[in-house]
């Protein structure tokens, strides 16, 4: 049985003691030059404090890192080292259990997320006392105190509810139940997807509900629906592959958004909604309304992570994979970005033409490729 504590902390760059830093930068083996001068760097600020209009005495601090400062967040990575040393070395001793991704996948003992951290132990009595022992040891190290009054712990589903209230007690921070967010995403997404992101159908509900009181035009409706509701599930969609169904739902809503004639009053559907995201010269009627299927947005982006990896990929156009991925090594770098077909009409230009160049068609094994007439009249070579 294993549980998460999500451990937040009060003040975190205010408490940074000058100090552990510059340890934990000797112990990595940073040059004591390099040392000196990033010392330099932070105990060289001053205060004053103005206090009815008037300036008072200049005074140097003796702990913390300026916010907004461009060195601030590096010396911070720096101080969570302290933690991850910690937490690898009890790890070694046998003295903490962590989560495993698979089966025979390597133990992850906390993951670091800005100023924040994930930390896994075993849900029993020895697991929770000896990680509120390493919190306790890196508090009076670097001068980070977790609040746990806003920290949370989550547990696997083959926790014991004794063991649940043991862990609670011990560490005094609260159970969670449903999945917190972190910068506008899940922080859990288990194999239930659909239910997990079933609050994205929510919102966009709740936008045409808003809206369906007021009189818009089918000229408005097309601007709301691009902005607003296909802009919904955008930022999930970046991170995660949401399921085929509830792309389908979303674009469900948005059909029946697009038709009805008011609030409450369904409209005939005279047209298929993915006959509408498509170009016209492709023969649909989305050539100036830029509309765009759900589905397809959301396989995009799987395709520019596929291009990403290294990994040799065993979908359906694993051989287009593979042909970006060769011709991606020939360049230093390398940005695969995700553009909307209106903001990127010179592209499909070109994509368009190409489909309307002569192509012959023929198997090789058991995939079938396209050879293609270049323009001397010779035949591409067949793809490795």
């Amino acid at each position: 049985m294993i549980y998460g504590c999500e451990a937040r902390y009060d003040k975190a760059y205010d408490r940074v003691e000058w100090n552990f830093v510059k340890g934990i930068m000797i112990r990595m083996g940073f040059a004591f030059s390099w040392v000196e001068i990033i010392m330099k760097c932070l105990n060289s600020v001053t205060y004053s404090v103005i206090v009815n209009s008037c300036k008072g005495e200049t005074f140097h601090p003796t702990k913390g890192l300026r916010q907004g400062d461009l060195l601030s967040p590096f010396m911070f990575l720096l101080c969570k080292e302290g933690l991850s040393s910690l937490m690898r070395l009890v790890m070694n001793k046998g003295l903490l259990r962590g989560v495993k991704a698979s089966r025979s996948g390597p133990q992850d003992s906390h993951l670091l997320f800005a100023d924040d951290c994930i930390l896994f132990s075993e849900a029993s009595d020895r697991g929770a006392n000896v990680l509120k022992e390493i919190l306790r040891k890196y508090r009076r190290c670097s001068g980070q105190r977790v609040n746990f009054d806003k920290s949370t712990v989550f547990f696997s589903k083959n926790t014991s509810e004794i063991e649940r209230n043991l862990v609670v007690r011990i560490l005094g921070v609260r159970c969670l139940t449903d999945p917190e967010r972190y910068l506008g995403l899940l922080n859990m997404v288990g194999r239930k997807k659909k239910e997990s992101f079933q609050a994205l159908k929510d919102r966009i509900k709740q936008r045409i509900d808003h809206w369906s009181m007021r009189h818009l035009s089918q000229r408005g409706k097309e601007v709301f629906i691009k902005s607003i509701l296909q802009a919904i599930p955008t930022y999930s969609m970046a991170c995660f592959l949401l399921p085929k169904t509830l792309c389908d739902e979303f674009e469900n809503i948005m059909a029946k958004f697009w038709w009805q004639k008011g609030q409450g009053k369904k409209g005939i559907h005279w047209c298929a909604w993915k006959k509408l995201c498509i170009l016209k010269d492709c023969g649909g009627l989305g050539t100036s309304m830029g509309l765009r299927l759900v589905t397809i947005k959301g396989d995009l982006r799987t395709v520019i992570q596929k291009c990403k990896t290294k990994k040799k990929d065993k979908s359906a156009i694993s051989t287009i994979i593979r042909d970006i991925q060769e011709e991606s090594k020939q360049f230093q770098e390398v940005r695969f970005q995700f553009i909307n077909r209106n903001e990127n009409v010179l592209a499909h230009k070109i994509a368009n033409k190409a489909l309307k160049r002569e192509a012959l068609p023929y198997l090789g094994g058991e995939e079938q490729y396209i050879l293609q007439v270049n323009s001397e009249g010779r035949w591409r070579q067949r793809p490795d």
